[in-house]
């Protein structure tokens, strides 16, 4: 089952609604069956190649005007959103906030 969520509904959505789906999309790509966290992997890759640049020199060519967003390329920056809160939310879990102990 492929899992997706378009920037405008999330967009539209307040920050727990954010947070659910984030971590919907999360549970999804840990799944090992789905491979989702290799598709993305496989579709920012594919931009890269065809504009023959890193994500990084695409986002800087954005920045000092030398490329024009278009549709190709707000989905490619969509993408790289998605796996920037994934990475984020993994690492969020992965180490948790220590609690600090009551003063005695």
């Amino acid at each position: 089952m492929k899992h997706t969520l378009r920037l405008s509904e999330y967009r539209a959505m307040n920050a727990t609604e954010r947070d659910s789906a984030v971590a919907w999309l999360i549970a999804a790509t840990r799944s090992a069956p789905n491979g989702e966290d290799r598709e993305l992997a496989a579709q920012i890759q594919a931009y890269e190649q065809r504009y023959e640049m890193t994500s990084d020199e695409m986002i800087a060519s954005i920045n000092n005007g030398s490329l024009r967003e278009n549709d190709e390329v707000c989905d490619w920056l969509i993408l790289l959103k998605l796996r920037s809160h994934i990475e984020a939310r993994i690492a969020q879990s992965a180490h948790p906030p220590k609690i600090a102990a009551p003063p005695i």
